[in-house]
């Protein structure tokens, strides 16, 4: 029988020491993570010649491209590739845990590396020392999804890491999204907006690869931190509130946005829970029919505020997962 894509799957681990490749023996049955060998070449072509008289091979990496529904528990994966999450337990709980991510404005963010398998039981590729380059999310009507690139060294043939245990999924839904706006981080989460109809954020380049002259390293040594790119915006029907908004703009104020998915209950009065805190400035405006609403779409610069600490933005998660 010939091999079916239908077969194919991905399973992680998570690395002890950043390149050192580890069993892969999770599941993460929500997300796809789709391995691409890149190799870097350079060509030569001498004088006299109209083709190439040699094309060098400079060492090459695995591009992962990462895409799935937002979800409770297997989004603390790619956060922690982002910046490692601090694990507490909520007031009043026992079985729920919180897992706050806070990335610095200042300073070195400490972060996890995976190994990545994708195959099926007759071959599998496998990429070690995998770092997060990029990462969004959108929340619409018609879903609330992630996308993301991750990077490693380059691909090795392997045979996937048997008897692996699958994280449980929970997908976030539409009908658990809430959008707040207020004018200080004190007062972040008391106004809403009422008829939100998108949210997205996006963070490219948070980390790239460092290739060394040094033999050691047929691919890239380690990743490293770069100035990232951070974009925000949000939809709304452009009703009294969002005129309210609109008029707001010239005067230049910060603006605290939050993204709050609030998902079923865990125990006592705690939720499972997705939220997303950022300071901003509204940067550009633009009419949107959004399934013939009349809505206006608000660009906004993600910031540093002083009254919200040393932090890009600051995500926390509940769940019930004790350790990756």
């Amino acid at each position: 029988m010939g091999r079916g894509t239908v077969n194919r799957q991905v399973q992680v681990g998570v690395e002890t020491t950043p390149g050192t490749a580890v069993a892969a023996s999770k599941v993460l049955p929500s997300m796809s993570m789709v391995i691409t060998p890149l190799t870097r070449t350079k060509e030569i072509r001498t004088q006299g010649f109209k083709p190439a008289t040699d094309v060098q091979n400079l060492g090459g990496l695995s591009q992962i491209a990462l895409t799935g529904p937002l979800n409770y528990t297997e989004i603390i994966y790619p956060l922690n590739m982002i910046v490692l999450g601090v694990i507490t337990t909520p007031a009043g709980g026992t079985l729920s845990r919180q897992h706050l991510f806070s990335p610095t404005a200042q300073g070195t963010d400490t972060s996890k590396t995976l190994t990545v398998q994708e195959g099926d039981a007759t071959a599998a590729t496998q990429a070690a020392g995998v770092f997060l380059a990029n990462w969004g999310f959108v929340a619409a009507d018609a879903g609330v999804d992630i996308t993301g690139e991750l990077r490693g060294r380059y691909p090795t043939a392997v045979s996937l890491t048997g008897s692996p245990t699958s994280v449980a999924q929970l997908p976030v839904n539409p009908r658990e999204i809430d959008i707040y706006i207020d004018p200080t981080f004190g007062a972040l989460g008391t106004t809403k907006v009422s008829d939100g109809l998108n949210v997205q954020y996006g963070l490219t380049d948070k980390q790239r690869e460092k290739f060394v002259l040094n033999t050691s390293f047929a691919s890239f040594s380690e990743s490293i931190e770069v100035v990232p790119t951070q974009t925000f915006s949000f939809i709304t029907e452009h009703n009294a509130q969002s005129r309210a908004i609109f008029a707001g703009i010239p005067s230049g104020s910060v603006q605290y946005m939050r993204m709050k998915a609030t998902g079923p209950l865990i125990e006592g009065a705690i939720n499972y829970l997705f939220q997303f805190d950022v300071p901003v400035k509204i940067t550009a405006t633009a009419q949107e029919d959004a399934d013939g609403v009349w809505g206006y779409r608000y660009d906004c610069l993600p910031k540093y505020d002083s009254a919200f600490g040393n932090k890009m933005w600051e995500i926390k998660v509940i769940n019930t997962i004790t350790a990756l």
